[in-house]
């Protein structure tokens, strides 16, 4: 049985993927996946993109519980008793570059 929460969170980057296409094309090409990490707001999808995880909230329009919904954000309740919901949440968002990427080579 599927995992209501890794499914919630495959769903939130897939959304926080669409957004970025239409904010900012082709952002995942400035993402360095050895420094990718969704705890860090320097190093975050929206840190990678817009320097900082605040400055890419603002530029969005976004709150923090808006940035949730996009997968740019884990709610505490959601993190503190799963130590892998960090790195789980990292995983979609590689999957969601990585179909970007092979896209960009099939052009």
């Amino acid at each position: 049985m599927a995992d209501p929460l890794l499914i919630k969170f495959m769903l939130a980057a897939e959304n926080g993927a669409k957004l970025l296409d239409r904010a900012s094309p082709f952002w995942y090409r400035h993402i360095d996946f050895r420094q990718l990490s969704m705890a860090c707001g320097g190093s975050c999808i929206l840190g990678q993109v817009y320097s900082d995880y605040f400055d890419g909230l603002h530029e969005l329009g976004l709150t923090d519980s808006l940035a949730v919904t996009y997968g740019f954000q884990i709610r505490y309740e959601d993190w503190k008793n799963r130590p892998n919901a960090f790195p789980a949440l990292r995983s979609y968002w590689v999957g969601e570059i990585a179909q970007r990427l092979t896209a960009d080579q099939l052009r």
